[in-house]
């Protein structure tokens, strides 16, 4: 604003307010606006050729690759870090018989952040998880 009065420029603004945004979000237009977008190859390139250089007793050192972890500080390392771990867990469940059974669901492993417990009745039962 303060630059167009500096140039004498006209200036017209228009404030919008989406209300209760992220209540009004269409799940099948979000899912199609993520597709339009090539989502899954956009993230992909936000990941691919990283490199970085450390700073050790005052030395940085030489251009290296990432090849590992999520970005730290960016709002979506906690989801992609989530998509990574529940497939895991999805693989580490698949065939698995035991848990905690309470009323009539039965509960395998509880999840916060970035832990994971694992329920079994027994030692043997929770050795058993590793050998399926």
């Amino acid at each position: 604003m303060h630059k167009a009065r500096e140039h004498q420029q006209p200036l017209y603004v228009c404030f919008v307010d989406f209300k209760k945004a992220f209540d009004s979000v269409s799940h099948d237009k979000l899912r199609v606006t993520m597709m339009d977008m090539d989502l899954i190859d956009l993230l992909a390139k936000l990941y691919r050729k990283q490199l970085a250089k450390v700073k050790v007793a005052g030395t940085l050192s030489e251009w290296f690759p990432v090849n590992k972890g999520v970005r730290q500080g960016c709002v979506l390392s906690l989801y992609l870090f989530n998509i990574l771990a529940e497939m895991v867990m999805r693989e580490t469940l698949d065939g698995f018989q035991g848990g905690l059974q309470i009323g009539r669901q039965m509960i395998t492993n509880l999840h916060y952040a970035d832990d994971v417990i694992l329920l079994a009745t027994s030692g043997a039962e929770l050795q058993s998880w590793w050998i399926v």
